[in-house]
């Protein structure tokens, strides 16, 4: 039952019914199913649904499940009305009637990357798109039908199969919510910590259960929804009210049968497109690989030239990750020579009264926040990583960097209490990414010890001078469109000389000539010019002091005929 004032929030319900019902005619004619999608005017269907063959080759999906089609517009980082015309464009492919819904609130969704409910064609087994296919009849059928025993059989025996499926896990449940959202409960983070919130204490572990389990859950729960121990919920008035939870920055001591009622700051939404529109000038598979990287490795540095765009890419790729631009979630540290363990992890510092106190240092505050909200991700940028001694500055945390480790059972014991006195075991939760910045025309490189280098990826980071260089310093930039390709041929021929003279790594980078603000009509020759005597030139003479004529020279070739 839904109250009458929250009826309107979930109208999206019939909306996501009316897709199931219809993908359900496709089960026997996916080839057209797939067709219309992959055919389908939308910017947002063709690389979402690129697959990767085991020959190598790179190409349009040859097969699909019903529950990857509901996942096309049900990705995080997508605005509203990003979602909205995403869903409207599957719904023109499938004849569906209810119109998209304008608010996605309480929708589960899966990571932007992660939407698929199945592999690569050349990891997948060749049975697991028709079992998620199945998976999706039963579903139907038992929602139809609860009391049917041969149904509930047929999709007990559905989900256990599909369970085998690798990397599918609870990502079932989600999409079985999408299908029947009024009879699924998704078992994402945030719903199933509300459960648990409501002093509800199911006998099993969420994420172990199988086709008899889930249903058993389902009957469970049927208090939380039937109000008779609790509010009139339904299933995905539930999910609305775990999610403002969730994104409230105020605790609930006991639930509020008022969605609207609870007050929640919601962070702007931060996708791969935005970065994109901000003025990224690598390609989309580029921020995509860098993106995956991350989230596999969980460290990542990226290297390269001075102003190649090192520290930009990172915040941003963070933002993407969190799906959100929220610097409460994505913070930065500079890295320094006199940067110590005790700054960083935790140590002695003096307090007002004069006396010393244990104080947690940056990452321990961000492990602290992580572990207190495990459905965020939260990022560390270290910029000039290689400019303090990282293996000091990480002391006895530096193996539970690795993603292998990122669990309570690997916790260590810290060589300080924490500042209530507690010797409590420490461990990096597995929501903690490191995006680390380094300067390869940086000498002290060398500082970064083999120990530490082997828990990161590594990114490398080239200038970036071409045509979405162009189109973005003409269009935002203010530079002369007359002017933009003699500008990029002079500091091509720059870098040129300087790989062949000290090496690819000592580049000048395209920030350099990327204007932070648009420059007045008329002044891009004065603006060039003056990034050549007051950022270029010096730079050149710290690659040459000991050669000053070549510096000189080299800055007077950049500006000749200028």
């Amino acid at each position: 039952m839904v109250t009458e004032n929250i009826q309107s929030e979930l109208e999206w319900t019939q909306f996501y019914e009316a897709v199931a019902n219809k993908l359900l005619e496709y089960q026997k004619n996916r080839t057209d199913l797939l067709n219309a999608i992959l055919n389908h005017s939308s910017p947002h269907f063709n690389n979402f649904h690129r697959d990767k063959f085991s020959d190598g080759r790179t190409g349009p999906l040859e097969d699909i499940c019903p529950f990857t089609v509901l996942g096309t517009f049900n990705r995080s980082g997508f605005k509203d009305k990003t979602r909205q015309k995403i869903a409207t464009d599957i719904a023109e492919i499938l004849d569906v009637n209810p119109p998209a819904p304008e608010k996605f609130d309480g929708i589960p969704v899966l990571g932007a990357m992660d939407a698929w409910f199945f592999l690569f064609a050349k990891n997948k087994r060749l049975d697991d798109i028709e079992m998620l296919w199945e998976l999706f009849v039963a579903a139907l059928q038992y929602s139809d039908s609860r009391d049917n025993e041969t149904g509930k059989r047929s999709f007990i025996t559905s989900y256990d199969q599909a369970l085998h499926i690798e990397n599918v896990n609870k990502k079932l449940s989600i999409g079985l919510h999408w299908a029947r959202p009024w009879d699924f409960i998704p078992l994402d983070k945030k719903t199933c910590k509300y459960i648990k919130h409501l002093g509800f204490h199911y006998n099993k572990n969420f994420a172990s259960l199988n086709g008899e389990g889930y249903l058993n859950l389902l009957d469970e729960c049927a208090p939380l929804f039937n109000g008779s121990t609790t509010k009139n919920y339904s299933i995905p008035a539930f999910c609305l009210m775990a999610m403002q939870k969730y994104r409230s920055r105020i605790k609930l001591e006991s639930p509020s049968p008022e969605p609207h009622t609870i007050e929640s700051l919601p962070s702007e939404p931060y996708t791969i497109q935005d970065i994109f529109d901000d003025g990224c000038f690598l390609d989309i598979k580029e921020v995509e690989g860098l993106i995956e990287r991350l989230r596999q490795k969980k460290n990542l540095i990226l290297q390269g030239p001075p102003g190649t765009g090192k520290t930009w890419i990172a915040k941003r790729i963070a933002y993407a990750l969190t799906g959100s631009k929220d610097d409460s979630k994505v913070v930065s540290v500079q890295f320094h020579p006199n940067l110590s363990y005790e700054d960083f992890v935790r140590g002695w510092r003096p307090s007002s009264e004069g006396k010393l106190e244990l104080v947690e240092g940056f990452f321990m505050k961000l492990i602290n926040e992580a572990l207190k909200d495990p459905d965020s991700n939260f990022i560390a940028i270290i910029e000039e990583i290689n400019r303090g001694h990282p293996s000091h500055i990480f002391g006895d945390l530096l193996t539970l960097l690795e993603p292998d480790k990122r669990s309570p059972e690997h916790a260590v014991q810290l060589c300080h209490p924490d500042p209530n006195g507690a010797s409590n075991g420490t461990y990096i939760p597995d929501n903690v990414y490191i995006v680390g910045t380094m300067n390869t025309a940086d000498r002290s490189l060398a500082l970064i010890d083999f120990a530490f280098r082997r828990r990161f990826a590594f990114a490398s980071f080239e200038p970036r001078l071409g045509s979405r260089w162009r189109n973005w310093v003409t269009q935002k930039g203010g530079i002369d469109s007359d002017l933009v390709n003699d500008i990029e041929q002079r500091v091509k021929a720059l870098n040129e000389h300087i790989a062949g003279d000290l090496g690819k790594d000592f580049k000048v980078g395209h920030s350099f000539v990327t204007p932070a603000s648009r420059i007045k009509e008329g002044d891009t020759t004065e603006w060039f010019r003056q990034v050549v005597e007051t950022e270029i030139g010096p730079l050149l003479d710290e690659y040459w002091f000991d050669e000053p004529k070549m510096a000189e020279e080299t800055k007077d070739k950049l500006l000749e005929n200028w």
